[in-house]
Protein backbone atom coordinates (compact mmCIF):
# COMPACT_ATOMS: atom_id res chain seq x y z
CA UNK A 1 0.00 0.00 0.00
CA UNK A 2 1.63 3.39 -1.01
CA UNK A 3 2.35 6.06 1.58
CA UNK A 4 0.96 9.10 -0.19
CA UNK A 5 0.60 8.35 -3.80
CA UNK A 6 -2.20 6.56 -4.91
CA UNK A 7 -2.47 2.76 -6.16
CA UNK A 8 -2.86 4.43 -9.63
CA UNK A 9 -0.61 6.79 -9.62
CA UNK A 10 2.26 4.37 -8.33
CA UNK A 11 0.86 2.41 -11.34
CA UNK A 12 1.46 5.19 -13.75
CA UNK A 13 4.71 5.24 -12.53
CA UNK A 14 5.50 2.21 -13.03
CA UNK A 15 4.27 2.09 -16.52
CA UNK A 16 4.93 5.97 -17.93
CA UNK A 17 8.22 6.53 -15.80
CA UNK A 18 6.60 9.19 -13.74
CA UNK A 19 4.04 10.92 -12.49
CA UNK A 20 2.62 14.42 -11.80
CA UNK A 21 1.91 16.78 -10.01
CA UNK A 22 2.36 16.01 -6.37
CA UNK A 23 2.18 18.65 -3.81
CA UNK A 24 4.18 17.36 -1.06
CA UNK A 25 5.64 21.04 0.17
CA UNK A 26 3.42 23.28 1.88
CA UNK A 27 3.47 27.07 0.50
CA UNK A 28 5.46 28.39 3.87
CA UNK A 29 8.08 25.73 3.10
CA UNK A 30 7.77 26.69 -0.91
CA UNK A 31 8.41 30.65 0.48
CA UNK A 32 10.87 29.00 2.93
CA UNK A 33 13.28 27.28 0.28
CA UNK A 34 12.82 29.72 -2.31
CA UNK A 35 13.85 32.24 0.10
CA UNK A 36 16.87 30.47 1.17
CA UNK A 37 18.11 30.01 -2.00
CA UNK A 38 17.20 33.60 -3.55
CA UNK A 39 18.93 35.12 -0.43
CA UNK A 40 22.08 33.12 -1.53
CA UNK A 41 22.30 33.91 -4.97
CA UNK A 42 21.51 37.41 -4.21
CA UNK A 43 24.46 37.67 -1.87
CA UNK A 44 26.37 36.11 -4.70
CA UNK A 45 24.73 38.47 -7.12
CA UNK A 46 23.77 35.57 -9.66
CA UNK A 47 21.92 32.80 -9.86
CA UNK A 48 23.24 29.40 -8.56
CA UNK A 49 25.35 27.23 -11.32
CA UNK A 50 27.82 24.86 -11.32
CA UNK A 51 29.18 23.77 -8.77
CA UNK A 52 26.70 24.61 -6.37
CA UNK A 53 24.43 23.50 -8.21
CA UNK A 54 25.39 19.84 -7.78
CA UNK A 55 24.92 18.27 -4.73
CA UNK A 56 23.70 21.16 -3.12
CA UNK A 57 22.16 19.27 -0.17
CA UNK A 58 25.83 19.17 1.19
CA UNK A 59 26.33 22.80 0.74
CA UNK A 60 22.70 24.14 2.05
CA UNK A 61 20.82 23.54 4.76
CA UNK A 62 17.23 24.15 2.74
CA UNK A 63 18.57 21.75 -0.21
CA UNK A 64 19.25 19.36 2.83
CA UNK A 65 15.74 19.43 4.40
CA UNK A 66 14.76 18.86 0.81
CA UNK A 67 15.91 15.62 0.32
CA UNK A 68 14.93 14.52 3.73
CA UNK A 69 11.94 15.72 3.92
CA UNK A 70 9.47 13.06 5.41
CA UNK A 71 6.78 13.56 2.45
CA UNK A 72 9.34 13.62 -0.55
CA UNK A 73 10.53 10.54 1.11
CA UNK A 74 7.48 9.29 1.44
CA UNK A 75 6.70 9.58 -2.40
CA UNK A 76 9.98 8.28 -3.25
CA UNK A 77 9.42 4.95 -1.37
CA UNK A 78 6.32 4.23 -2.83
CA UNK A 79 8.01 4.21 -6.02
CA UNK A 80 11.08 2.71 -5.68
CA UNK A 81 10.52 1.12 -2.10
CA UNK A 82 12.37 1.89 1.20
CA UNK A 83 15.76 1.28 0.62
CA UNK A 84 16.96 5.12 -0.11
CA UNK A 85 19.87 6.90 -0.92
CA UNK A 86 20.72 10.28 -2.19
CA UNK A 87 23.71 9.52 -4.05
CA UNK A 88 24.15 12.60 -6.57
CA UNK A 89 21.58 15.57 -7.18
CA UNK A 90 21.46 18.38 -9.72
CA UNK A 91 19.46 21.57 -9.20
CA UNK A 92 17.23 22.18 -12.45
CA UNK A 93 16.19 25.67 -12.57
CA UNK A 94 14.65 27.81 -15.17
CA UNK A 95 15.26 31.69 -14.46
CA UNK A 96 12.08 33.86 -14.66
CA UNK A 97 11.82 36.14 -17.73
CA UNK A 98 14.83 34.09 -19.58
CA UNK A 99 14.52 32.15 -22.72
CA UNK A 100 15.87 28.91 -21.54
CA UNK A 101 14.40 25.77 -21.59
CA UNK A 102 14.67 22.67 -18.71
CA UNK A 103 13.64 19.55 -20.53
CA UNK A 104 12.67 16.98 -18.46
CA UNK A 105 15.73 14.77 -17.98
CA UNK A 106 15.79 10.80 -17.56
CA UNK A 107 18.09 9.02 -15.06
CA UNK A 108 18.24 5.97 -17.14
CA UNK A 109 17.84 4.97 -21.00
CA UNK A 110 14.42 5.55 -22.25
CA UNK A 111 12.27 2.49 -21.59
CA UNK A 112 14.91 1.09 -19.50
CA UNK A 113 13.96 -0.15 -16.13
CA UNK A 114 15.31 2.06 -13.60
CA UNK A 115 15.22 2.15 -9.52
CA UNK A 116 16.15 5.84 -9.34
CA UNK A 117 14.24 8.90 -9.79
CA UNK A 118 14.87 12.38 -11.31
CA UNK A 119 12.20 14.67 -10.08
CA UNK A 120 10.48 11.51 -9.93
CA UNK A 121 10.64 10.76 -13.79
CA UNK A 122 12.73 7.32 -14.45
Amino acid sequence: MPRLLSDAQVAAYARDGFVFPIDVLTPDEVRSYRGELQAWEAAQGKPIDFPEKSKSYLLFNWADQLVHHPKVLDVVEDVIGPDILVYHSTLFLKEAHTPAACARCRAATPGAPSRTTTGLSR
